[in-house]
């Protein structure tokens, strides 16, 4: 069993998703170039930029939630007033 955090296992999955994305972004590409030059027309390049178009809005959709999960964990880490803390613990003598 993992013991990662709901914020850790998105920050992991953002890492390899990016990293999957950005693989894809260049296999997507290559082929149309080499095709380009190979058969001398534009339609594989424009099939492999339209795939890495694609590549890359996975890549940016996973970096978001990358960022996303990182300030929400660094929202919940930030040090709480004396106050607040205090209170709560006042608050759990209560129950």
């Amino acid at each position: 069993m993992t013991t990662l955090t709901a914020a850790e296992r998105v920050r992991t999955r953002a890492s390899w998703l990016a990293t999957h994305a950005a693989i894809a972004t260049v296999l997507t590409l290559a082929p149309g170039v080499v095709y380009y030059y190979v058969a001398d027309e534009f339609v594989g390049v424009l099939l492999g930029l339209l795939l890495a178009a694609l590549a890359l809005a996975s890549l940016v959709a996973s970096l978001v939630g990358g960022f996303v999960a990182n300030a929400r964990r660094r929202e919940r880490m930030e040090a709480k007033p004396i106050a607040n803390v205090s209170k709560v613990a006042r608050e759990r003598g209560r129950d």
